[in-house]
């Protein structure tokens, strides 16, 4: 809980050299908050702070035909350090034909019981935030030609293929989240579903769990 005195501007509205003196900042996070508590103290404080409190990645894939049978497109895995948790998600495709079918769009977790045939050489996670306290990236697997199991879809979308751009920005406290390596969801996945053959990317933004 946030207590802000009456007739004061709230911690973030003031100057930076007076903040710490208003709402002091512990180095450590609380521990009797909830998630979704927890999520809101990390969001104020990295406002107050300057900077983010985990360190996050974007994983991405090289461009990608779909083809016209289900396809992963990306998958997030987390390493042995920590659990992943998804904060943004975007994809979009090169398709010319207005009439075109849209694409079904599924966001997954996996099991990665299996890690399916993905193509050679995907980028690799590139370090976005939280520098200052590191952390271990996630490994990216894309575009593959067969399927990871077992993965449980847990959002699903319609883009239009027609130059469709999607971009999914995770609600504050309810991130998309993964287990570390070691656990029973190791991954996060992205698939599509077209009915033609387009070209398309995606992307993932993850932050360090745990």
């Amino acid at each position: 809980m946030l207590t802000i005195v009456r007739r004061q501007l709230p911690p973030w509205a003031l100057p930076r050299s007076r903040r710490s003196a208003v709402w002091p900042m512990p180095d450590e996070e609380p521990q009797f908050l909830t998630r979704r508590e927890l999520a809101i103290w990390r969001a104020a404080t990295r406002s107050m702070r300057g900077g983010a409190t985990a360190a996050a990645y974007v994983c991405r894939n090289l461009v990608f035909a779909t083809g016209t049978a289900v396809h992963t497109n990306l998958v997030a895995i987390a390493p042995a350090g920590h659990g992943l948790s998804l904060v943004e998600f975007g994809i979009s495709f090169d398709g010319v034909t207005a009439s075109a079918v849209p694409v079904l769009v599924e966001l997954c977790q996996s099991t990665q019981a299996t890690g399916g045939s993905g193509a050679a050489s995907p980028p690799a996670a590139v370090q976005v935030r939280g520098r200052a306290s590191g952390g271990q990236a996630p490994t990216v697997s894309h575009n593959h030609t067969s399927e990871p199991t077992a993965l449980t879809v847990v959002r699903q979308w319609l883009v239009s293929p027609n130059g469709g751009l999607f971009v999914y920005p995770v609600p504050l406290g309810r991130e998309i989240e993964c287990d570390a390596s070691g656990g029973t969801i190791k991954a996060l996945a992205a698939r599509v579903t077209s009915a033609a053959s387009v070209n398309s990317y995606c992307y993932m933004e993850v932050e360090a769990l745990g």
